[in-house]
């Protein structure tokens, strides 16, 4: 909507289940005292601080959306599994967590059937893979997905990029995983990619449904990510 003019400044109230990007970037209170003290600052003349964010820019094949998470495969499916629950208090979201632990350890056929591996095709910086199937696919330019846990370390490493992970990862594999993963301590798994880029590209032979900030979509047979608008975010 705003092409080439800059971007307003944005405010994250807090107001959601995790408040992950909120966290990421140190801002903390609840949604009333956040608002109560910008308009103060405001009123008062006093200087507001910002940063700097990158958001990603995303083409799915049916139109062009913007965010600053992104999943799909058995990430996506727990998230969906989230949404059908109306799992949206932090300790519902923790027992299901526990729920699929148990799962994941006795291999349920549910668990099986969420981590079978889908022929796909992808590339990052240009340079394609040579997996002929995946998993699952994650890229944020925020380091937290909330609950603290922080498993895009490398979100703001460099500039104009974002921490992307494939997986071809086995459940079995997954449970053992990760609590490391979700702490951001993996950086090589022979069954797992976690790199930074400035453009990602997925293919597959059937509509992606993916994640994004939590909302659940579906999109063509081709989703492309890449390092979107540079916004100022408040910090109060």
């Amino acid at each position: 909507v705003y092409g080439a003019h800059p971007l307003p400044k944005v405010l994250f109230l807090r107001g959601g289940t995790h408040n992950a990007c909120a966290k990421s970037i140190g801002l903390k209170g609840t949604p009333d005292r956040i608002l109560d003290r910008v308009v103060r600052r405001y009123h008062a003349g006093e200087r507001i601080e910002t940063t700097c964010q990158n958001i990603m820019r995303l083409e799915d094949g049916l139109g062009v959306r913007h965010g600053f998470t992104l999943a799909t495969g058995f990430l996506y499916q727990f998230i969906e599994l989230i949404h059908q629950g109306r799992r949206d208090q932090p300790w519902k979201v923790a027992l299901l967590l526990a729920s699929m632990y148990g799962d994941l350890f006795i291999r349920s056929k549910q668990i099986a059937q969420m981590f079978q591996p889908r022929p796909a095709r992808i590339s990052l910086s240009g340079k394609q893979l040579d997996w002929p199937a995946s998993n699952g696919l994650a890229a944020s330019t925020m380091e937290q997905i909330g609950v603290g846990m922080k498993p895009f370390d490398r979100a703001n490493e460099t500039p104009d990029t974002f921490h992307s992970m494939v997986f071809r990862v086995s459940p079995g594999r997954f449970a053992r995983s990760s609590w490391r993963l979700l702490c951001g301590r993996i950086k090589e798994h022979p069954q797992m990619i976690s790199t930074i880029t400035d453009n990602l590209v997925l293919e597959t032979d059937e509509p992606i449904r993916y994640a994004l900030d939590g909302d659940l979509f579906q999109g063509g047979r081709r989703l492309q990510l890449s390092s979107g608008p540079l916004l100022k975010l408040v910090l109060v």
